[in-house]
């Protein structure tokens, strides 16, 4: 993402709450613009969800 070399994400998230974790991506030097392009959920709960990084 810092390189500007990412031009497509798809996250996949599970329905489940932890306390800490990582940062997906960590501190970036910038705000990224994404374009949502589309979301499925699946009966086991998880929820996945593609954006296109606007250039």
């Amino acid at each position: 993402m810092r390189a500007g070399l990412i031009q497509r994400l798809i996250i996949t998230r599970v329905s489940v709450l932890i306390g800490d974790g990582i940062p997906l991506f960590g501190t970036l030097p910038r705000d990224i613009q994404l374009r949502h392009v589309a979301t499925q959920h699946y009966p086991s709960g998880l929820v996945k969800t593609e954006y296109h990084v606007v250039v």
